[in-house]
C-alpha cells in the first residue's frame, strides 16, 4: 500500500518530470493533439518571454493558447518540503469583447481541465468559477476578462513570482491595454499573443517584425487535416474548405512569377497567387493592400470590432435612422437596405428578387424605416432605383 508521503513524493516527479518538456504535460495530461507546429508554440512558451502568433482560420490557435496557459498555470508554481506554496503563479487571459473571453478561452479551458482530471485527478487543482480557476491560495489563479481602455487598474495586482498573459484576437487589443500588461511583465513572465492578421499596424502586427518576440505563423495549407486530406485533429480546418477557397480566392501564376513573398504558394502540383482575403484567412499573412481599392480591409474588420463590442454590450441607438437602399435589376444582384443610426449599422436587409425587376418589394422593405421619427431614405436612382 503507498503511504501519504509516498504518493505526494510521486506527484512531485511527475509534476518535475512534466515541467522539463511541457509538450508532454500537454499530450499526457490534457490529452491534447497538437500538430508539430502548435508544439513549436508551446515549447516557445516555455522558454521564451514573448510569443506572438498570427494564424489562418480555424488553426487551433485559441485552443494552443489555452494548452499555455494550463501549462504555466501547473508547472510554473514552487512548493517547500511542507508543501507551502513560496513560488505564486497567476495567469490572466483577455480578448477585445467579453463575449470571446465567455464563448471562445473559457471553453477550451473547461474542456482540458476536464479531460486532465479524469486521467490525473492531482495535476489540476483549483475550483472552475465563472473565467477564473481559483485554488486555495489566494496568490495562485487563472482569471479571464474583456481588455477595456476605460478600467486598465484591472491589470494592477498582478505582480508574482511567475505571471503569464495570454491575449486573443490580439491586433483588436489597443496601445493602452498593452502598455499596462507590460508593466507587469517581471520576474519570470510570459506574454502570449495570438491572432488573425487583418490589419497592418497596431501592437500585434508590430511584435511579428520584432526581435523581442518568437514569431510563429499557422498556416492552413500546413493542417494536418488539409495535409492528409482527412479529418485527423476535429474542428481544425478541412481539406474541402481550403480547396474551395484556394478556386475562389486565388489565381493560378506561372513558375516565371512566382514570389514567396507575395505569398504565393503551391497547391498539388499547381501555382497560385492569393488574394487578400486567402492571405489573412488561410496563410495567416496580413493584407497585402493595392492602391486601387476603394475601401482597405482592416477598415472593414476594424468596423466589425466595434460592431460585436457594441452588440455584446446591447447597445441601442438613440440617433435617427438615416437608409441606404441600393435597389437590383433583373440581374443576379440583391437589393440591399443599409439603416444608419449616427454612426451605427445594426444589420443590412438583403433581398434576392430572383432575376426580375421587384421594386414594389423593396418600397414595402423601405417604408416601416421611413414611418419613424427623423428617418429619411437615399436610394440610388442611377440603375434601378428610379423605379
Amino acid at each position: 500500500m503507498v503511504t501519504k508521503d509516498e504518493k505526494k513524493k510521486l506527484i512531485s516527479e511527475i509534476i518535475a518530470y512534466w515541467s522539463k518538456d511541457w509538450n508532454k504535460f500537454v499530450r499526457d495530461a490534457l490529452c491534447a493533439r497538437l500538430d508539430r507546429e502548435q508544439q513549436a508554440i508551446i515549447e516557445s512558451v516555455q522558454h521564451n518571454p514573448m510569443t506572438a502568433v498570427a494564424s489562418g482560420t480555424a488553426r487551433g490557435k485559441d485552443f494552443v493558447a489555452a494548452c499555455a496557459s494550463l501549462c504555466f498555470m501547473y508547472l510554473t508554481p514552487r512548493f517547500n518540503e511542507k508543501g507551502v506554496l513560496v513560488g505564486n503563479t497567476k495567469v490572466a487571459m483577455t480578448a477585445p469583447t467579453g463575449r470571446q473571453v465567455k464563448n471562445i478561452m473559457t471553453p477550451e479551458i473547461r474542456r482540458l481541465i476536464r479531460a486532465a482530471r479524469a486521467k490525473f485527478p492531482f495535476c489540476c487543482p483549483g475550483r472552475l468559477v465563472a473565467d477564473d480557476i481559483r485554488t486555495d491560495y489566494e496568490e495562485w489563479f487563472l482569471t479571464g476578462f474583456k481588455a477595456d481602455d476605460n478600467a486598465t487598474e484591472s491589470w494592477s495586482g498582478f505582480h508574482a513570482a511567475n505571471t503569464m498573459f495570454v491575449v486573443t484576437e490580439a491586433s483588436g487589443i489597443s496601445e493602452i491595454v498593452y502598455n499596462a500588461i507590460e508593466g507587469n511583465l517581471q520576474g519570470n513572465s510570459r506574454m502570449l499573443i495570438v491572432f488573425n492578421p487583418n490589419i497592418t499596424t497596431g501592437y500585434a502586427a508590430r511584435a511579428m517584425k520584432s526581435e523581442r518576440f518568437a514569431k510563429f505563423r499557422l498556416s492552413s495549407l500546413n493542417a494536418e487535416n488539409v495535409v492528409k486530406k482527412q479529418v485527423i485533429i476535429p474542428g481544425q480546418v478541412d481539406y474541402e474548405w481550403v480547396k474551395d477557397k484556394v478556386i475562389n480566392w486565388c489565381s493560378p501564376i506561372q513558375q516565371t512569377d512566382f514570389n514567396e513573398g507575395e505569398g504565393d504558394f503551391n497547391w498539388e502540383g499547381s501555382l497560385y497567387r492569393p488574394n487578400d482575403l486567402f492571405r489573412v484567412k488561410v496563410l495567416g499573412m496580413f493584407p497585402k493592400v493595392s492602391e486601387d481599392v476603394l475601401i482597405p480591409y482592416e477598415w472593414i474588420e476594424i468596423a466589425n470590432w466595434n460592431w460585436q463590442e457594441l452588440q455584446a454590450d446591447g447597445f441601442i441607438p438613440a440617433k435617427s435612422c438615416k437608409l441606404g437602399v441600393d435597389v437590383a435589376g433583373m440581374g443576379r444582384d440583391n437589393s440591399v437596405l443599409c439603416p444608419r443610426y449616427g454612426n451605427y449599422v445594426p444589420q443590412f436587409e438583403v433581398h434576392q428578387s430572383s432575376g426580375r425587376a421587384d421594386h414594389m418589394h423593396v418600397v414595402g422593405m423601405t417604408v416601416p424605416y421611413l414611418k419613424k421619427k427623423g428617418a429619411k431614405a437615399f436610394i440610388d436612382t442611377i440603375g434601378e432605383g428610379a423605379g
